[in-house]
């Protein structure tokens, strides 16, 4: 009786099991389009940005603070990458200047996820789901991503790029998001 009990309690418990990576695909993968007030730090330098993406391919950040940059908004487009506002009149920059930006959008981090063959899926034990994987395209300074999802809601916490040697380029704290 007690092995019988046993093997239905560890049933039951297998089965209520989420299925995290079929969640999350389903949430994330063919993102149409989202918000974002974020948190990004770079250099020992912080910025809070509002973060927008439109499919099919329209990215927009505007800086929220420090001050003297608030109002500078960088925008890229299929045919165009423009930064106007704060201290810039209006600059339109070559399309390819997008690569340099790639890593610091949730979409971007997406495509790599799905596109990289040694991705990673870790649980973790403080109610967090880590995702890692190579960056996508050639870039020099970025190596791989790892994005922290909150386990409950599947809602992007941080996403963090580090260097080749380990060391970490940048952190993005997500303090709002919104997948609309």
């Amino acid at each position: 009786m007690t092995v019988l009990c046993s093997v239905i309690l560890m049933i039951t418990l297998t089965g209520c099991e989420r299925n995290y990576g079929e969640e999350i695909e389903k949430r994330y993968r063919d993102m149409e389009n989202y918000t974002a007030k974020v948190c990004f730090a770079v250099n020992g330098a912080e910025y809070e940005l509002l973060q927008s993406y439109q499919r099919p391919d329209t990215f927009r950040s505007e800086v929220l603070s420090p001050k003297h940059l608030k109002g500078t908004v960088s925008e890229v487009t299929p045919e165009e990458f423009r930064l106007t506002g704060g201290n810039f009149s209006s600059v339109k920059l070559p399309r390819t200047a997008k690569e340099s930006l790639a890593h610091l959008q949730l979409r971007d981090f997406f495509l790599a996820y799905y596109e990289d063959g040694t991705r990673l899926m870790k649980v973790t034990e403080d109610n967090g789901i880590l995702l890692e994987c190579k960056s996508k395209g050639d870039h020099r300074y970025i190596d791989k991503q790892v994005l922290r999802l909150n386990q409950k809601s599947l809602l992007p916490e941080t996403l963090l790029g580090y260097h080749q040697d380990g060391s970490e380029v940048f952190r993005i704290v997500y303090l709002e998001f919104k997948k609309e």
